[in-house]
């Protein structure tokens, strides 16, 4: 939900998805929501971006196509035995090189909240047309985003929220 404006100050928008290359693990450009009630949304790409700061300055805008953030969003994610690992939830990008750090992949409600969220590097998945397959078998290293604390720790170690 970024704002975007032109070098002019002009307001364009706001950043609504991400176009990515699955291949290069990069970010290629944003798509942004336009204010202009002639333009539903417009594209942005990475070498036309001045400032990616609190807002987004842009050069010129662009009608590039490629692969959106929104349309993998919610795939399985599947290992090589069929086994289903979770679903695309989000991306870590660097925000500097725009390169993709890794997907965010959800398990379920339950699941996320006791176990945390499973993180996958790109350079171990394979991005098919229904799914996307991780081929990563090393299963001592494995991330995890988990949720904050629950339990306060004091002295005794037993105090609850």
């Amino acid at each position: 939900m970024m704002e975007v404006k032109d070098v002019k100050g002009k307001r364009l928008g706001f950043i609504k998805d991400i176009d990515i290359n699955f291949h290069e693990e990069c970010i290629v450009g944003f798509i942004i929501s336009s204010y202009n009630i002639f333009q539903k949304e417009v594209k942005v790409l990475i070498e036309d971006i001045i400032i990616f700061n609190d807002i987004m300055v842009v050069k010129k805008i662009s009608h590039k196509k490629s692969l959106e953030l929104n349309s993998i969003k919610g795939m399985d994610v599947i290992d090589k035995n069929n086994n289903i690992l979770g679903m695309v939830e989000e991306i870590v990008f660097e925000a500097i090189d725009f390169k993709i750090q890794g997907f965010i992949i959800s398990s379920g409600i339950v699941k996320d909240f006791i176990s945390g969220k499973r993180i996958l590097l790109p350079k171990n998945l394979i991005l098919g047309e229904k799914s996307i397959l991780c081929v990563y078998e090393d299963k001592k290293i494995e991330f995890f985003s988990r949720p904050h604390k629950i339990i306060v720790e004091d002295d005794k170690h037993e105090e609850i929220l």
